[in-house]
């Protein structure tokens, strides 16, 4: 069987590419890498999933696009840092994920709402050859501004957008807030020994089990030095949230499968997905619960995925209002 066309990462140390003819490279690549090809060629160096889907909550459906983006403003080598560390920041980065709604049937088209806009800048750290921290493939720490672009901040103007526009004005009260984020990953190839992890063609099934663990520490402020922007200040509440209630406190697991190409309608990839988020107050630590399920699959080029979701928000515009919702989509890179 003949391997497909095999283009690695930047941040894969031993560029090497398989031919699908001809005689075989030197270096041979690991199942990695062939994971990491197979499901969009850059997830390794990108921030997060690029994607496009179908999704209904709060009773409406909508057109929802995600825009995620990095940019590396400066690269280190190891060479510069202490050889006794086993992590060295490999990289500073600027990141930023834009969320976006797109309405066609409940409401009208236009505008656009916008949903979340998370610019951040942090360090990627790399493990030394041959040293992992309990297996991990990296380490990001870094500072993150998250907010939602709109408007409305008090209750004048949101009752007189109640007005025209009904339930949908909570679209426009603005949430906004700082952050300080720290973030890993950690992957295992359970059933793959090490002849086999060195192969040069997908010739079995192969098993990918990943943990994604995640911190954010909310500051108390906006924008540096502003104030944040999560009161609840449209209804009578008991008490006024806080959105470390909530969130703060993030994991992601993915168990992933990937076949030979001869299979039918060329599928040969997918993923069961699962992700938690909560919050650290105090008074609420761990209290309130977000979960969400993926089924990711792949025939031909793009992968394609279904979720379902129950929580806080989905969106930070009311990140205290407890919801569910599904939702069909396509990774776009």
């Amino acid at each position: 069987m003949t391997a497909r066309p095999l283009v690695l990462s930047p941040e894969v140390s031993e560029a090497v590419v398989v031919p699908v003819a001809g005689p075989p490279s030197n270096k041979r690549p690991g199942t990695m890498l062939f994971f990491n090809y197979d499901l969009y060629e850059n997830r390794e160096s990108d921030w997060h999933e690029n994607d496009v889907v179908i999704a209904s909550d709060h009773g409406e459906s909508r057109i929802q696009f995600l825009m995620s983006l990095k940019y590396e403003l400066l690269q280190y080598s190891p060479d510069f840092w202490n050889s006794r560390w086993a992590y060295y920041p490999q990289g500073l980065n600027l990141a930023y994920d834009g969320l976006y709604d797109f309405y066609w049937f409940s409401r009208a088209s236009s505008p656009v709402v916008s949903r979340t806009q998370n610019p951040g800048i942090f360090l990627h750290f790399l493990p030394r050859k041959n040293i992992r921290f309990f297996n991990a493939d990296f380490l990001d720490a870094g500072w993150f501004h998250e907010s939602n672009g709109q408007t409305t901040t008090n209750i004048a103007q949101y009752n007189a957008l109640y007005a025209t526009e009904g339930d949908h004005a909570q679209d426009s009260v603005h949430r906004g807030w700082d952050y300080w984020y720290l973030g890993s990953k950690f992957t295992y190839l359970p059933f793959d020994d090490l002849e086999v992890r060195s192969a040069q063609a997908i010739t079995k099934a192969h098993q990918l089990f990943t943990f994604l663990p995640s911190f954010r520490f909310y500051d108390g402020h906006q924008g540096v030095a502003g104030a944040v922007s999560e009161n609840v200040f449209w209804k009578p509440v008991g008490f006024q949230p806080y959105i470390y209630d909530y969130d703060g406190i993030r994991a992601a697991f993915t168990w992933e499968t990937i076949f030979p190409d001869a299979t039918f309608m060329h599928f040969h990839y997918v993923a069961l997905g699962a992700e938690f988020r909560t919050g650290y107050n105090a008074g609420f630590f761990a209290a309130n619960w977000s979960k969400k399920f993926t089924l990711t699959f792949k025939t031909g080029y793009f992968p394609w995925y279904v979720y379902y979701s129950n929580g806080y928000g989905p969106y930070i515009s009311d990140y205290s209002t407890w919801s569910q919702g599904w939702g069909m989509g396509i990774r776009l890179w």
